[in-house]
């Protein structure tokens, strides 16, 4: 009888704990675009998300100033990686791609060696918007983030503790009458990532030159911050100039995602945020 009496008191204690866990997971705060914990009241949970270097911001091309930038220079980002996975992580599509040699960039005034971590995408709801950054108050369909961590600290987490921790590349998609090819792979995944948390991992997409604009020469460059949650102010963000194709076919197919409420998931960005003292530069004089 003792026995038995122990094993009750047991699973009586397992269960006040199991039921005290999930209480304190639903007070955990888990930020979305909309709602309760929309974007309007990140700042409140996530104190960072109210600082004045915030992001994304529109560019104003004609209050940008020029500067002398060096060219980017990218290391086996033409290496086909061995394998990539695919999330819907239930606020973006990821591609996050395991390879021999990690993809680096550098150059470009970065002022060092950056690693690829992964990159994810912004969209709407129809072609007049979805993209996080505006160009003189002009919001695109997309918006494709390339997301890298300062090589010298390690890791992606390391390197958000540090003012210069992240550099990311910014890719702005306009409408174009034919599909484009170079996102054909990605997009016959996405039967198999319309619930959040699937993933499909894959060995046929291309290397990452194929997603690139193909004028890198021309840009924006300013210093701002992580566009969610917890919205750390460690980035250096370059806007490219020149824009990349997507066809109203592929983004039909990328609006069939779903969030966490089996919603369509669109409209996935945070509206541009105060530019305060920053300056916005460019690699171009035209």
């Amino acid at each position: 009888m003792q026995c038995v009496a122990f094993v009750v008191a047991v699973l009586l204690v397992s269960a006040a704990a199991s039921e005290k866990h999930q209480e304190n997971q639903k007070e955990k705060p888990h930020w979305s675009y909309l709602g309760k914990h929309g974007y309007n009241n990140w700042a409140k949970e996530y104190k960072t998300c109210g600082g004045k270097h915030q992001s994304p911001i529109d560019v104003n091309p004609f209050f940008s100033y020029v500067g002398a930038f060096e060219p980017f220079y990218f290391s086996h980002y033409h290496e086909v990686p061995s394998k990539a996975t695919i999330i819907n992580n239930g606020h973006a599509l990821e591609v996050k791609m395991t390879a021999e040699n990690q993809p680096e960039m550098s150059g470009a005034n970065l002022g060092s060696s950056y690693t690829f971590v992964q990159y994810h995408v912004h969209w709407g709801a129809d072609n007049l918007r979805g993209s996080e950054h505006t160009i003189n108050h002009v919001r695109y369909p997309m918006e494709m983030h390339l997301v890298h961590y300062k090589t010298e600290y390690g890791s992606l987490g390391a390197a958000l503790n540090h003012s210069d921790g992240a550099a990311v590349l910014s890719i702005l998609f306009v409408i174009s009458a034919n599909d484009n090819p170079s996102l054909a792979p990605l997009i016959s995944q996405l039967k198999a990532n319309r619930e959040v948390g699937e993933h499909r991992i894959t060995t046929d997409l291309y290397p990452l030159t194929s997603v690139l604009p193909r004028d890198l020469s021309r840009f924006y460059r300013y210093r701002g911050s992580l566009t969610t949650p917890a919205c750390n102010e460690v980035v250096i963000w370059t806007i490219f100039d020149d824009h990349v194709p997507v066809s109203e076919k592929q983004m039909a197919s990328i609006r069939t995602l779903h969030d966490f409420n089996s919603d369509p998931l669109v409209n996935n960005f945070r509206p541009t945020q105060p530019l305060n003292e920053r300056k916005v530069y460019r690699s171009f004089k035209k």
